[in-house]
């Protein structure tokens, strides 16, 4: 059995996907459940085992504390274990890539967080987006993690004598550390994927991943038919992901004729009334209910933009109260979740734990089903694009 450490749902589901690619099933799930022997043991016939750590907001010392505790019971369980990041380093990066490696008793940690297909490279020591520096994208006005530099080393945290240190992928790989490895392209990626051996512990995205499992022997397998998702009716997203990024699928929505119904303003403020907060709530999710009874599909949203107010996680309860309230009066075939915080406090709030990973619909999007019984469920992070199928 194969082992991914995710660090957030989006993630972990993203991962799970590129598993099915290389014709292996893969499951994601809430760390351990139970006893850890034992549930290792159930799993043991998921070629893909994804756990998510759900740590990147933690603090460096309680995020290394998570993973440790997980990686721990994977030493002579997995028969190895890959370690899933953001692709923009958001989060305690390093702090988990070094509890990872002490947990698992490994020399080195190979740090590759570039997804060149989508546009995200490494060069000269500086990260790019389609071209353009990292904290001139978007990711500048990440609520949690603004991107106010495209230095990697400081993107980590760490100076040029940290902890870290930057190759390129005609560099030799040194006996004992952690290491980023610089690429631009798929091929950069294959190079730093070959030097991974059994002495190394894999960090980075979910391209990374993919040349690792080709660099270990898997052959990528054609795509399964699969049916429509038009027949997973009615569908309901869920937009939780900070501007600019859910301004941009609340465009889509509407230029499919997908009906967009935003937080109500008096939710909005962070210390409305529990009382008629409850009421407002309850409003919003008759509202809901109506849309998707009468148009088989509908779009709830935080907000766009500046109207967007309060601490985020309580926005996202308040989301999450709503959802959890339509899906308690109404059978929806097929829920999409938009953003690793807002698929968390979701599946947390609804009691999903583990899921099967289905289908994947396009790079960084996958559908799962829940296990144990429950609707379709398609996740993306927030800055990736929901394809076209989604609103066909």
């Amino acid at each position: 059995m194969i082992t991914i450490l995710a660090d957030d749902f989006t993630g972990a589901a993203e991962v799970g996907a590129v598993a099915l690619r290389y014709g292996l099933s893969a499951q994601v799930q809430d760390r351990f459940e139970g006893d850890v022997a034992t549930d290792l043991g159930e799993r043991s016939k998921v070629g893909v085992l994804v756990l998510n750590t759900h740590s990147r907001s933690l603090p460096p010392r309680e995020a290394a504390a998570v993973v440790t505790e997980t990686a721990w019971p994977l030493r002579r369980q997995a028969k190895w274990v890959y370690k899933k990041i953001d692709s923009v380093l958001r989060g305690p990066v390093v702090a988990e890539a070094q509890a990872a490696l002490s947990a698992l008793g490994l020399a080195r940690a190979l740090l590759v967080p570039a997804n060149p297909l989508l546009g995200r490279t490494i060069r000269d020591g500086q990260y790019f987006i389609g071209g353009v520096p990292l904290h001139q994208t978007g990711f500048a006005a990440d609520p949690e993690f603004p991107a106010r530099t495209s230095d990697v080393l400081a993107l980590l945290d760490c100076g040029k004598k940290g902890p870290v240190t930057l190759l390129g992928p005609g560099q030799a790989l040194p006996a004992r550390g952690i290491f980023v490895g610089r690429a631009a392209s798929t091929a950069d990626l294959a190079a730093w994927a070959a030097k991974v051996d059994a002495t190394t512990l894999p960090v980075g995205g979910a391209e990374f991943l993919a040349a690792v499992l080709e660099a270990k022997g898997h052959t990528r397998v054609p795509r399964p038919a699969q049916p429509p998702l038009e027949n997973r009716r009615p569908m309901l997203l869920v937009c939780g992901s900070s501007p600019p990024h859910a301004a941009e699928t609340v465009r889509q929505a509407r230029a499919h004729g997908v009906a967009v119904l935003p937080m109500p303003a008096e939710l909005l403020a962070e210390k409305a009334a529990e009382a008629d907060g409850t009421t407002i709530r309850q409003r919003w999710a008759d509202e809901v209910v109506e849309v998707l009874t009468r148009r088989g599909s509908a779009v709830v949203s935080i907000g766009e933009g500046a109207d967007r107010g309060g601490c985020p996680q309580t926005m996202l309860d308040r989301l999450a109260d709503v959802v959890a309230a339509v899906l308690g009066r109404m059978r929806v075939g097929h829920v999409c979740m938009e953003g690793g915080a807002t698929a968390w406090t979701l599946v947390r709030r609804l009691g999903w734990r583990r899921f099967n990973v289905r289908r994947e619909l396009a790079p960084g999007v996958a559908s799962l089903q829940v296990i144990g019984g429950g609707p379709a469920v398609t996740i993306k992070p927030g800055s990736y694009a929901w394809p076209e199928e989604i609103w066909s």
